[in-house]
């Protein structure tokens, strides 16, 4: 008797492990989604021009430049300053975040590095 009662313990404790995971996934889910899906009614304001850049730190590393970013805390943009900063492979292009007018406001597109092209042989 008591060998069945434990069977069915293990096969409770099992749902509400997999319950316990599939809630979990759908939460963080969710949250990714929403995050990146801000849209802010506010027209960002034109880039900051920042010149020179500060000196290059390491070789190799390239400049990204700074952005407006929506603070949902104090509701206005902030700026975010310029950096620089390794590709993750040599010859990548960084290809910058950008706003975009979408219907009902505007929404960030993230930078992000773009894989460097194969070089062909020349015929």
């Amino acid at each position: 008797m008591l060998h069945v009662f434990n069977l069915i313990n293990i096969k409770v404790m099992k749902k509400q492990i997999v319950l316990f995971g599939l809630s979990t996934m759908f939460l963080l889910a969710g949250n990714l989604t929403t995050s990146s899906q801000i849209v802010v009614k506010v027209i960002p304001p034109k880039p900051k021009v920042i010149l020179p850049h500060p000196a290059k730190q390491k070789h190799g590393h390239v400049w990204i430049n700074g952005h407006w970013k929506w603070s949902k805390k104090n509701q206005k943009y902030v700026w975010v300053k310029g950096h620089w900063e390794k590709p993750p492979r040599p010859g990548s292009i960084w290809v910058p975040g950008h706003w975009v007018d979408t219907q009902g406001g505007y929404k960030w597109v993230p930078g992000h590095w773009k894989k460097p092209k194969p070089l062909r042989p020349k015929p």
